[in-house]
C-alpha cells in the first residue's frame, strides 16, 4: 500500500497570454503633477510678459499727427510758410516709447501778436489732449513752448513778432454800434444816416479802428439837441466826447475818444424835413433852405459788400462742395438763401416780393435790418441772421463780427445782439468767416451760445477748411451746410449758369442749398429761375426743412 501523502496538490499556473497591469497613479500623483504644470505656465507669462514690457509703446504715428496739427493751426492763421523755420521730423526713443520730434521758430506777421498765437496753441492743442509747458530760460523777445502728449515731449515752438499791443478793436466797434442804436431811436428827427468804411488804426502800443458816421437832421434847431443826445448816451470815464461847429459848412462834427483814441467821428448835417421821410439810408429827395431840390442820399451798396467766399466757389460746370449722397427717395427739394439783407431801397423792396418760400438772412447792424426781419416774417419768409465772423482778408471787416481768440462771453453777448436787431430769426448762417469757421474752439463757443436759443445753424462754406458744420452735428445742433453760391460774378448768363446747376444737383442728391445776395442781377435773374424749379419738378423750400 503506498504511504498516504496528507498535503493537497499544487494548482498548475495558467498563463494568460497579456502583459502585468500597472496600479493606477494615486490622486496624490495627479495634484503634484498639476501644480508643476501650473508653476511652469506661470513662469513662461512671466517671460512673455517681461518681453512685452520691455518693448517700447510706438507713440510715433500719435505724435506725428499733432505735429501736423500745428502745421495746420499756422496755416490757418496765415502764418506765411516763409516765416516757418521747422526741422526735420525725428524719432526719438527712451525704454519705454518710441515718438516723434520736430522744432518750430516762427516769426509772426505783424497783425499776429505773440500773446495773441500763444493763447490760440495753448487752447487749440488742449483740445487734442495736448499739454502745453513753458520753456525754462526764455530768450529775450522770443516765446517759447514745449508741446507733450502721452508724457513725451514731441516740439518745440518759438514765436518772435513785434511786440505785443492792446488790441481795442472790440471796444471800438462796440462804441459804433452805440452810436448807430441812438441815431436809430432818434428818429424822425434824424431822417437818415450813413456810415462809412472802417478803417483799421494803430500806434506803437495799440490797435483800435475808426468809423466816420454821416447823419443828416431835419433841422438846425435840432442838431444841438441831437449831439447832446449822443453825448449823454455815452457818457462814462473811459469816453471822451467832443462837439465842434463848423461855421464854414454849418455842419456840427461830434468826435468820439475811447480811451484818448479817435473811435468815432460822427457828421451832423441840418437839412429841412420833408414828408414821409424814411431813416437809415433810403433815397430821399428834400427841399433844401435855398428852395433848390436836394439830391436822393445815396443807398448803402449791397453790391460792395465783401463776397460770402474767396477761397471756394467752384465754377459753372462742377460743384463747389462735394456732392451728398442722395437722400431717401421722395419729393426733390431745393432751398434758397439770399444773403446780405438789411439795406433796404429797391433792392430790399424787389426781395421782399419774391417767392415766401426763400429764406432771407439779414445783416445785424444795417440801416434797415429790423425792418426787413420783421416784414419778412410777416410774409411769410424764413429769416435768418447773417452772423459777421472774421475773415482771413483782414480788410473785410464788418461792426460787431466774431473774431478769433475772442473770450466766450464776447461771443456770445455779440451774437445776442445781433439776434435782437434781427428779431424773428430762426436760424443763423455765417457772413465771410474764413478764418473763425476753421477754428474749432471757436466755432464751439459759438454754437455753445446759441444751443439754449433753439435755433439752427447753416454753415455757408466760404471754405474748404470750415469745421462749422460738422462741430455743430457733434454738437447736436439742426445743421446743414450750402452745396452752391451762385452769383460770385454779376453776369446774369453766369448766374442762370449757376441756378442750372442748382436744379440738377437738387436731381442727383434728392435735396440742395444754394446762396445767392440782396444785388441787383441776382434778384433779377431769381425771379425769372424760379418757375425753372417747378417745370423740373422741385420744390422750394425753407431751408429749415433741410436741416441734418
Amino acid at each position: 500500500m503506498a504511504p498516504e501523502n496528507d498535503s493537497a496538490p499544487e494548482t498548475p499556473e495558467i498563463a494568460t497570454g497579456s502583459a502585468h497591469t500597472p496600479a493606477p497613479p494615486s490622486w496624490k500623483a495627479i495634484l503634484i503633477g498639476l501644480v508643476f504644470a501650473g508653476l511652469a505656465a506661470a513662469a513662461a507669462a512671466g517671460l512673455i510678459a517681461g518681453y512685452l514690457d520691455s518693448r517700447p509703446v510706438d507713440f510715433h504715428p500719435l505724435t506725428e499727427e499733432r505735429i501736423a496739427d500745428l502745421d495746420r493751426l499756422f496755416a490757418y492763421n496765415q502764418v506765411p510758410a516763409a516765416r516757418i523755420e521747422k526741422t526735420a521730423v525725428e524719432e526719438r526713443r527712451d525704454e519705454t516709447a518710441r515718438w516723434a520730434y520736430c522744432d518750430y521758430k516762427v516769426d509772426l506777421p505783424p497783425e499776429l501778436s505773440v500773446s495773441g498765437m500763444e493763447r490760440l496753441l495753448r487752447r487749440t492743442m488742449a483740445e487734442r489732449n495736448v499739454s502745453v509747458f513753458d520753456e525754462p530760460d526764455q530768450p529775450e523777445d522770443t516765446r517759447v513752448l514745449r508741446f507733450s502728449t502721452a508724457g513725451k515731449h514731441f516740439a518745440t515752438v518759438a514765436l518772435t513778432g513785434v511786440p505785443d499791443r492792446r488790441n481795442l478793436t472790440e471796444p471800438a466797434r462796440r462804441l459804433a454800434q452805440e452810436v448807430v442804436h441812438n441815431l436809430t431811436g432818434m428818429a424822425p428827427v434824424v431822417e437818415r444816416f450813413e456810415r462809412g468804411a472802417v478803417e483799421p488804426q494803430e500806434n506803437e502800443d495799440t490797435l483800435w479802428e475808426l468809423v466816420s458816421v454821416d447823419a443828416w437832421i431835419v433841422s438846425k434847431d435840432d442838431v444841438d439837441t441831437v449831439a447832446g443826445g449822443i453825448t449823454t448816451a455815452l457818457s462814462r470815464d473811459d469816453v471822451e466826447i467832443r462837439v465842434d461847429s463848423l461855421e464854414t459848412t454849418g455842419q456840427t462834427k461830434v468826435t468820439v475818444f475811447y480811451m484818448g483814441l479817435e473811435c468815432v467821428r460822427i457828421t451832423l448835417h441840418a437839412t429841412v424835413p420833408s414828408s414821409d421821410m424814411p431813416l437809415n439810408g433810403e433815397s430821399l429827395a428834400g427841399e433844401s433852405e435855398t428852395g433848390d431840390e436836394e439830391p436822393p442820399a445815396p443807398v448803402p451798396d449791397p453790391e460792395s459788400l465783401p463776397l460770402e467766399s474767396e477761397h471756394l466757389n467752384g465754377d459753372a460746370t462742377a460743384p463747389a462742395m462735394p456732392q451728398k449722397p442722395k437722400t431717401a427717395e421722395g419729393p426733390l427739394r431745393t432751398a434758397i438763401i439770399v444773403d446780405d439783407g438789411g439795406y433796404g431801397g429797391e433792392i430790399g423792396e424787389s426781395v421782399l416780393t419774391l417767392d415766401p418760400r426763400l429764406t432771407l438772412s439779414i445783416l445785424p447792424w444795417a440801416p434797415h435790418s429790423t425792418d426787413t426781419a420783421q416784414r419778412a416774417t410777416e410774409l411769410g419768409f424764413e429769416v435768418m441772421l447773417h452772423m459777421p465772423m472774421e475773415n482771413s482778408s483782414d480788410h473785410n471787416t464788418f461792426p460787431g463780427q466774431l473774431t478769433v481768440g475772442m473770450p466766450a462771453e464776447e461771443v456770445h453777448r455779440l451774437t445776442k445782439d445781433a439776434l435782437e436787431d434781427v428779431p424773428g430769426a430762426a436760424g443763423i448762417n455765417n457772413h465771410t468767416g474764413s478764418r473763425f469757421t476753421s477754428d474749432a474752439a471757436s466755432m464751439r463757443a459759438f454754437l455753445e451760445g446759441i444751443k439754449p436759443l433753439d435755433l439752427f445753424f447753416i454753415d455757408s462754406r466760404t471754405i474748404s477748411t470750415s469745421m462749422a458744420f460738422e462741430i455743430a452735428q457733434e454738437m447736436d445742433i439742426p445743421s446743414a451746410s450750402r452745396d452752391l453760391f451762385l452769383d460770385h460774378e454779376s453776369d446774369k448768363t453766369y448766374i442762370r449758369e449757376r441756378f442750372n446747376q442748382l436744379i440738377e444737383l437738387t436731381k442727383k442728391q434728392g435735396t440742395a442749398i444754394g446762396i445767392c445776395h440782396f444785388r441787383r442781377t441776382s434778384v433779377e435773374v431769381l425771379r425769372e429761375m424760379l418757375p425753372e424749379f417747378e417745370k423740373a419738378g422741385i420744390e422750394i423750400v425753407h431751408v429749415s426743412e433741410l436741416l441734418e
